[in-house]
């Protein structure tokens, strides 16, 4: 076990040093400077391992139906280290957000007690009022990226709407040390549709609208402003409640399209909206959806190298022998352990980043 552990770590140390060598004829500093990466993995229930009684985590304790003990916890962190590692070996990472982590502890193992502490991955985090302790959080490269302010944005307790428990959304402002770029991260984790897509769809109206009027505030400020939100929305991109509650459009048409009721472009961007039907970063059944989205301000868009993708390596599938193909690798099904990844794949976007004084807010 400590063999394949050194193993594993040398591996992440690796692809730590593939984005110094030398690629399409550009130096090796060139290349470490601008080429980045920023990702959103949903983890599917990391639960550190013991009762908290403010919440419904009782399944993941060693007593409760998933028997849920510390060596499948640890396993469970040294499978998204394994993700996050392959993720950054392609392209160095900036960051990635998570959904469904349950505390400051579980993110503490799997910053410090898997090999990503040899890549100065640290994390931000707040507790969210969610009824299962499920909460969104960013874990950085602190050698890449420092971190200027952060702060959870109310989704079911804002502006006297109707009240429900959620997650709350995750802002963080933050500065790409080596281009100086300012950089306005959101990490979401919308409302599901259990209860009924339409039953539910308010929810995701009101959490959209909370994310528009965030991103909307700081464009104001900075017309500028390198917005990205990236997350679980729960909802394809062709739904209008996230469609119109937060505005966007396809990158293919983001060109020719306005804002409804205006003569200006639609101001952000969904570069997971193009993608054809029956691919997807979720399966339910036979079916594959995108639920998994990277919206950005068209600031943001311009220093994107397109289009996004879906993170769907081999080791992250297995066999679906019910609904045939492929399927996501999960830690269960049902009540059964497997020992895998998530039930969602990762999506990403790879960067080309340059300071610029635009990108400064004006007040």
């Amino acid at each position: 076990m400590k063999l394949r552990r050194l193993l594993t770590a040398l591996g992440l140390l690796a692809g730590l040093c593939a984005g110094l060598t030398e690629t399409s004829g550009q130096t090796a500093l060139e290349t470490a400077e601008t080429r980045y990466r920023i990702a959103f993995y949903n983890v599917e229930n990391l639960f550190y391992p013991t009762r908290d009684t403010n919440i419904l985590d009782e399944d993941y304790t060693p007593s409760g139906s998933r028997h849920w003990s510390w060596t499948k916890f640890e396993t469970k962190c040294h499978r998204i280290f394994k993700v996050i590692a392959a993720l950054d070996a392609e392209n160095p990472l900036l960051c990635i957000g998570l959904a469904e982590v349950e505390n400051e502890r579980a993110l503490q193992q799997l910053c410090y007690g898997t090999p990503l502490r040899y890549g100065q991955y640290r994390f931000v985090h707040f507790d969210s009022p969610d009824r299962r302790g499920i909460d969104v959080a960013l874990l950085y490269r602190a050698d890449r990226l420092e971190i200027l302010r952060a702060r959870p944005l109310p989704v079911g307790r804002d502006s006297g709407q109707t009240q429900f428990l959620t997650r709350d959304i995750l802002s963080v402002q933050a500065r790409v040390k080596t281009t100086g770029d300012t950089l306005y991260l959101f990490v979401v984790h919308f409302p599901s549709k259990f209860g009924g897509a339409l039953a539910t769809d308010a929810r995701r109206r009101q959490a959209g609208g909370t994310l528009r009027r965030a991103m909307d505030s700081i464009r104001t400020a900075c017309p500028q402003a390198k917005l990205l939100a990236m997350g679980d929305f729960n909802a394809t991109a062709d739904e209008a409640a996230l469609r119109e509650s937060i505005g966007y459009v396809g990158a293919r048409a983001a060109d020719g399209l306005v804002a409804a009721g205006t003569d200006s472009p639609a101001p952000y961007i969904n570069l997971m909206a193009d993608f054809p039907p029956g691919v997807g970063s979720h399966k339910y059944r036979e079916t594959w959806s995108l639920i998994d989205h990277i919206v950005v301000s068209r600031a943001m868009r311009a220093c994107c190298r397109l289009p996004a993708a879906i993170f769907k390596r081999e080791f992250l599938l297995t066999e679906d022998k019910t609904y045939f193909g492929e399927k996501p690798f999960r830690t269960f099904v049902g009540p059964a352990y497997q020992g895998g990844y998530s039930d969602h794949l990762p999506v990403y976007v790879d960067l080309h980043l340059g300071a610029s004084a635009a990108n400064r807010p004006t007040r």
